[in-house]
C-alpha cells in the first residue's frame, strides 16, 4: 500500500513475467512500466488510481490475450477512443470514477468480443457511448452511480436504435 504521494517504481522489473496473468496495481505511478508489453499471457489487468500522464488504452490495447480490464481513476482525460483492431480478445470492460471524461467513441472494429462493459461513475458523461451499436457481442451494458447521466442517455433519440441488441442494460 502506498500513499497518494509516493509512486510506484515498477520499471526495476527488468526481466518480463512470462507467466503472469493477472496484475492488480493500485497507486500513484505517472507511467506503465515499459515491461508491460512482454507480458503476453496477461488475461486480466486492474489498474486504480495510477495518475497516468499517458493515455492507458492506447498502449493496453497491445497486449494479445487480455480478456478483462479494469481502470478506476487512472488519468484525467475528457475523452475514451477506442479506434478498430484494439483489443481483439477483450471481454470485460470496467471504467470507474472517471471525472472528466465527457465522451466515449469506440470505432467499428474495436472490441468485437467484448461481453460486458460497466462506466461509472462519470459525471460528465451525458451522451450515449458514441459507436456502441458495433459491439454486437454485448451482452450487460451498465452504469453506476449515474442516474442523471443515463436519464439524458435515454432521452436521446437513438438510444434504442443503438442499445436494441444488448439483453441486459443496467443502472447500479
Amino acid at each position: 500500500m502506498t500513499s497518494k504521494e509516493e509512486i510506484l517504481d515498477l520499471q526495476s522489473l527488468s526481466s518480463p513475467l512470462q507467466y503472469l496473468q493477472r496484475l492488480y496495481l493500485t497507486g500513484n505511478m505517472k507511467k506503465l512500466p515499459d515491461w508491460i508489453f512482454k507480458v503476453k499471457n496477461l488475461i486480466k489487468l486492474g489498474l486504480e488510481l495510477s495518475g497516468l500522464t499517458e493515455e492507458p488504452i492506447r498502449v493496453l490495447q497491445a497486449l494479445p490475450n487480455l480478456l478483462e480490464l479494469r481502470l478506476v481513476g487512472t488519468y484525467n482525460y475528457e475523452l475514451f477512443h477506442f479506434e478498430a483492431g484494439w483489443f481483439p480478445k477483450l471481454q470485460i470492460l470496467k471504467l470507474r470514477d472517471f471525472v472528466a471524461v465527457k465522451s466515449v467513441i469506440i470505432e467499428k472494429g474495436a472490441m468485437p468480443d467484448i461481453r460486458e462493459l460497466q462506466i461509472g461513475p462519470c459525471p460528465l458523461l451525458m451522451e450515449i457511448p458514441i459507436g456502441i451499436e458495433h459491439l454486437r457481442n454485448l451482452k450487460l451494458l451498465g452504469f453506476a452511480l449515474m442516474i442523471k447521466q443515463v436519464y439524458y442517455m435515454t432521452k436521446d433519440d437513438n438510444w434504442g436504435k443503438v442499445t436494441e441488441h444488448i439483453p441486459d442494460n443496467l443502472l447500479i
